[in-house]
């Protein structure tokens, strides 16, 4: 049965988001700067600003991202996530094609490095 992510599964506040950035790692792909903090739990943060268009593209691209999250929530060690799109995606061309091709890499090496650190 595929994943519903609860309430308790997302970073909610501007604290939460805040520590991701300053005590976690900052990993950057193609499309994104990926911030990662070890928790005991996977949670999962979107921050998408303005510069990257307007409310329905931004929407878009946060939509792409929560499904793709939902799909590999079994591949994802325990971690808190902040997703930050880089300047330069055009939500209008994005596909949940361009955003696994560029992050399930990323999950698959930092999967090893948390299993290689155990």
């Amino acid at each position: 049965m595929p994943h519903v992510w609860q309430k308790n599964q997302r970073l909610l506040k501007r604290s939460e988001f805040q520590a991701c950035y300053q005590q976690g790692e900052k990993h950057f792909t193609k499309l994104f700067i990926v911030f990662v903090k070890k928790a005991p739990h996977v949670r999962i943060g979107l921050a998408v600003s303005k510069k990257s268009g307007n409310a329905v593209q931004r929407n878009r691209i946060k939509r792409i991202l929560r499904e793709f999250f939902r799909l590999h929530f079994e591949d994802i060690c325990p971690c808190e996530f902040v997703v930050v799109p880089k300047k330069h995606i055009d939500a209008n061309v994005l596909q949940f094609a361009h955003v696994e091709k560029d992050l399930f890499p990323f999950l698959e090496r930092l999967n090893r490095r948390r299993h290689a650190d155990e």
